[in-house]
């Protein structure tokens, strides 16, 4: 979803032309998983998708789109943003979509359950669904301009960005999870297949 960078909210006419973004593959795939007239593999892939773009729509450089005033190019959510990670020459994007996340633990499996015994402890789980893929995306938007945009002007990332953006990511892959998580049992719930 490319909502402008300079924009507070969504607009669908704008930033979702003809259904062709990840809240409506999301609307998509829900109702070819829940119809049970579907193929099973038809319904497979539609589980695969859903599991994709569900994570993918929290991540908040899935969600923006910046242009520079100099090109009249965008910079394709942060892949064209160098920057040096901890010493390395990346991108943006691929910090928020890998860095970040190996420079906290190298193990994915890991990830999760340092996720499970420190950031879901206390949370109103309930409470953590609430929206709808809309929301999800406006706030993953909100986070691109607040915090995954805020770089120094030499793109240098150290321990300060990582301090700031690491809480961020933790944030997004939780809630991704438990709505990814809710969004299924609803859909599979209310079909009718046996």
């Amino acid at each position: 979803m490319n909502i402008p960078d300079d924009h507070q909210g969504y607009d669908p006419d704008a930033d979702c032309k003809n259904d062709g973004c990840v809240v409506a593959a999301i609307a998509r795939f829900k109702a070819v998983l829940a119809d049970c007239s579907k193929s099973p593999a038809d319904r497979l892939q539609a589980l695969k998708f859903l599991t994709y773009f569900v994570g993918d729509i929290h991540q908040p450089l899935h969600a923006t789109d910046r242009w520079d005033a100099y090109t009249g190019k965008d910079d394709q959510g942060g892949n064209l943003v160098p920057v040096t990670f901890f010493g390395q020459s990346t991108n943006l994007h691929t910090v928020w979509d890998t860095g970040l996340i190996m420079h906290t633990v190298y193990d994915w499996g890991a990830y999760v359950v340092r996720l499970e015994s420190t950031w879901f402890p206390g949370r109103d789980l309930s409470g953590l669904k609430a929206g709808s893929p809309i929301d999800w995306a406006v706030d993953a938007h909100r986070l691109a301009h607040e915090v995954a945009y805020d770089i120094p002007d030499d793109g240098v990332l150290g321990i300060k960005y990582f301090g700031r953006a690491s809480p961020v990511v933790d944030r997004q892959l939780a809630l991704a999870g438990i709505r990814l998580a809710y969004l299924l049992d609803d859909t599979l719930r209310t079909s009718s297949c046996q």
